[in-house]
């Protein structure tokens, strides 16, 4: 069954998530479709099911009015988040409610579920700050991250901006060295740019 036009009607671009059970999610801020304008303004949800075939229009207040999100996770139609610059709202099946704040700008692009209400954010400048009951609080790592994954499977790896690899056991960063390249005679090292880690 296909969404009504009502989800998404008035809106250019709108940011949205779907699942299987046939809940879909519609992110839009008052984006005008004029070039790359997006002036202030607040930022809705629209969400619509298969079983209600309603649709509802939640206003998100919580977040900056900065005219549209810059992130949106969904996981399960009881666990999506949606983020501006230093704000994450996440909706738990059924409200809306403020995740916490960063202490600075967040490359929210580089936000990572680690599980149910925790996300971990990578701020513009390469620290991290992980969401808890208080809201987004440091953390500590061995250097600035470039990139980080695997949270959700139990297994955390990282790259830092040298182009170490490190993988997380417990509470300590542990690096761990790259290979050597096979042309390689000892003095040529490989340095990493980005992680991926796979069930």
């Amino acid at each position: 069954t296909a969404p009504p036009v009502a989800l998404y009607k008035g809106y250019v671009s709108p940011w949205f998530t779907s699942f299987p059970t046939g809940e879909v999610t519609v992110v839009v801020g008052p984006y005008t479709g004029e070039g790359m304008s997006f002036p202030p303004g607040p930022i809705f949800a629209r969400q619509w099911s298969t079983t209600t075939k309603k649709v509802t229009h939640t206003p998100l207040p919580m977040l900056d009015p900065r005219g549209r999100p810059t992130l949106v996770i969904g996981t399960a139609p009881d666990e999506i988040y949606v983020g501006t610059d230093e704000k994450i709202a996440m909706f738990d099946g059924t409200s809306w409610k403020l995740l916490g704040k960063t202490s600075k700008k967040a490359s929210n692009w580089s936000s990572k579920r680690a599980a149910k209400g925790v996300l971990w954010a990578k701020l513009e400048d390469g620290t991290i700050e992980v969401s808890g009951p208080e809201g987004f609080k440091p953390l500590e790592t061995p250097e600035k991250f470039a990139a980080f994954d695997g949270m959700d499977k139990g297994q955390t790896w990282a790259v830092g901006y040298s182009g170490k690899l490190y993988r997380r056991d417990g509470e300590t960063w542990v690096e761990k060295p790259l290979p050597l390249p096979t042309f390689s005679n000892g003095t040529v090292l490989l340095k990493a740019k980005d992680i991926t880690v796979h069930a």
